[in-house]
């Protein structure tokens, strides 16, 4: 036994510790060699070595490291004879060998000069991944030629007709193990709405948007009734759950995301998901935290609810998954904006076809659900998001500018801070319509924020 190995055996007796596995030289030796300077770090601390001279300590790690590694130590590393007796300077050496450092410029050249090919650059390079699978990202080759509203309809009857089913992938809640779940006490129901209620208790259940609980559950919440001038909706008030649910940080998109993308936009369709939320299924643990109260006992959501706080960024990352590929195919919340472009009416036309069937396809194959009360077909000018979008240009919706005109003064502090507030936003949306006419125009869109002011 060498002087190193009876020091490394001797220290590991002594302290009843394993010492660390040699370094590996198979597969990546950058992890690899962080997991063996941790252990060897951990192992010196452990076991009082870092205490002992820098000899012994040199003389342990070369012991410890492992006969491939020792050869790149003797072969392949210049170290002086004083280096050779300091284990930091050995570990520095090592480090550098099995993690060089990287030339960024040159990897910045090598990607910006690469040639882009067919699929998800970011998905081959291991950058994201997606939930949806990659089948539902093929555009097949669709009809080309006039389409009508009735031939839309007639043609796409299940996507604007069937009763709403679960699009591809489930949903689940994240949630911080720190609050403690909360069982509130149930509520009583006006009697007046009592029918009315259970009757779309009952609706619901059969749709398979919730089931009956009987199981103990963690965290149960009220039932909130909202009487729409159609129907009548049944949400959750998760204001406790809301607390522990951790959001997903995804960034919503706006008509100002939006506009620059539209060159020589020239005919519209908007068409809405029919119960958006509704056709976002969740897995079984996050469905049991939407256990609520009802005039039938427990039951929980089977489908996204109403009144989750997560639940509008969640349903927009769900949409940019299932049309991702789709030209011309805007998403903002449960509303899809289709836009033809082109010189002429003609060429937009076509082109606008084209999209849409792309996308009526697409809704097919991922059971993706979608309105007729919305619907907006083939139109010159659509009111989207309280604007109106045209060939011309945008203008804002008159409905909405009447809402304004007849805005009360501020008689507080939060009014003065909500009219900041819309000033600042009109501010924001003036400068996009500004921009976005140029574009129509021919004189290009600003590339800075900066230029757009100017």
């Amino acid at each position: 036994m060498t002087e190193g190995k009876e020091i490394s055996y001797s220290i590991a007796m002594a302290a009843n510790i394993p010492p660390p596995n040699p370094m590996v030289l198979t597969g990546d030796w950058n992890t690899n060699w962080d997991n063996f300077r941790d252990e060897f770090e951990d192992y010196a601390l452990a076991t009082g070595l870092h205490e002992k001279p820098n000899e012994v300590q040199a003389a342990t790690l070369r012991s410890l490291m492992g006969s491939e590694c020792r050869h790149i130590y003797r072969h392949n590393l210049t170290l002086t004879a004083r280096q050779q007796c300091d284990a930091k300077a050995i570990l520095d050496a090592l480090k550098n060998y099995f993690k060089p450092a990287r030339n960024v410029i040159y990897e910045r050249f090598v990607f910006g000069s690469c040639k882009q090919e067919e699929g998800s650059t970011c998905e081959r390079l291991g950058l994201m991944q997606f939930t949806v699978p990659n089948d539902l990202h093929i555009v097949d080759h669709v009809q080309h030629g006039p389409l009508s509203k009735e031939q839309l309809l007639s043609r796409y009857d299940d996507v604007f007709n069937m009763p709403v089913e679960s699009v591809p992938g489930e949903v689940h809640f994240e949630v911080d193990e720190s609050i403690t779940p909360v069982q509130c006490a149930p509520r009583n129901v006006p009697i007046a709405m009592k029918v009315a209620v259970k009757a779309q208790l009952d609706k619901y259940e059969a749709d398979g948007h919730m089931t009956s609980v009987t199981e103990p559950t963690d965290w149960i919440s009220n039932m909130v009734i909202v009487k729409k001038p159609e129907k009548l909706r049944v949400c959750i008030d998760p204001k406790h759950l809301n607390q522990a649910l951790k959001r997903s940080h995804y960034i919503m998109p706006t008509l100002e995301h939006v506009l620059y993308k539209l060159p020589k936009a020239r005919t519209f369709t908007l068409v809405d998901a029919r119960d958006a939320f509704l056709q976002c299924k969740l897995d079984e643990e996050s469905s049991l935290m939407t256990t609520f109260w009802t005039p039938r006992g427990r039951k929980r959501w089977l489908k996204l609810p109403f009144g989750v706080s997560v639940e509008p960024e969640i349903h927009q990352r769900k949409q940019h998954e299932l049309l991702a590929g789709l030209k011309g195919i805007e998403p903002i919340a449960d509303d899809v904006l289709i836009v033809g472009c082109g010189d002429t009416d003609e060429e937009a036309v076509r082109d606008h076809d084209v999209k849409l069937l792309a996308l009526m396809e697409r809704c097919r194959s991922v059971k993706l659900r979608l309105g007729l009360k919305k619907l907006q077909f083939k139109v010159k000018d659509v009111h989207f998001h309280g604007h109106i979008l045209s060939a011309k240009g945008l203008k804002p919706d008159p409905d909405k500018v009447r809402a304004i005109l007849d805005m009360p003064n501020p008689s507080d502090a939060k009014g003065v801070q909500r009219l900041i507030g819309f000033a600042n936003y009109q501010q924001s949306v003036s400068l996009c319509a500004g921009c976005w006419t140029k574009t129509h125009h021919g004189t290009g869109y600003p590339s800075t924020r900066l230029q757009c002011r100017r």
